[in-house]
């Protein structure tokens, strides 16, 4: 039997721009009442365009051509990291975010609408959700509605920054790897836009 891999689409957060996030992020650690976040390290940080579940390598093997062909029908994507927002709402987050704007952030949902249908038939037992675009920063490490409160505060009092421009040529076929430093993707292939 196959090994089976979390399979996911999407585009890992490059350095520089990591580096803009991390310096904006001081914003929020430094709100009191955040001290119980487990943030997410940089090789954790993925805008996730389509979750494709666990799939056997054959099957991501029987992807790279699709991927590829969807890739090839959208611009390379000028983007905007901007803002932080809170999941699944800003009154009690258990999660935190960084948003994504820019002049080709509309092209996102497309994209992933058509990843979606183009894999569907090779991972028909995965669950669907609303695309949402952003890049997961950290969660709560202890449930409790008053972390969640507190998050939310911090949230609502700080500024909106922008964390700089992130141009975007490529969609990358992903799988996850756990080890003791945290969740880790490894590209299994790279589908260039356009």
């Amino acid at each position: 039997m196959d090994l089976l891999n979390r399979t996911f689409v999407g585009v890992r957060l490059p350095g520089a721009q990591f580096e803009q996030v991390n310096e904006k992020l001081i914003i929020i650690k430094r709100k009191p009442g955040v001290d119980n976040i487990r943030w997410n390290a940089h090789s954790e940080l993925l805008l996730n365009i389509c979750s494709l579940g666990e799939l056997s390598p054959t099957t991501v093997l029987s992807l790279k051509p699709i991927l590829r062909q969807v890739a090839a029908k959208f611009p390379r994507l000028n983007l905007e990291i901007k803002g932080f927002g809170g999941l699944p709402n800003m009154i009690q987050p258990r999660y935190i975010y960084a948003g994504i704007d820019g002049p080709d952030a509309h092209f996102l949902s497309s994209i992933a609408l058509e990843v979606d249908q183009a894999t569907r038939p090779y991972t028909p037992h995965r669950d669907s959700k609303e695309f949402h675009a952003h890049i997961l920063l950290g969660r709560l490490k202890t449930e409790n509605e008053q972390f969640r409160v507190s998050l939310g505060r911090a949230l609502k009092l700080a500024e909106q920054p922008s964390m700089g421009p992130w141009l975007v040529d490529h969609l990358e076929l992903l799988c996850s790897t756990a080890s003791t430093s945290g969740i880790g993707y490894t590209v299994m292939d790279l589908a260039q836009l356009g």
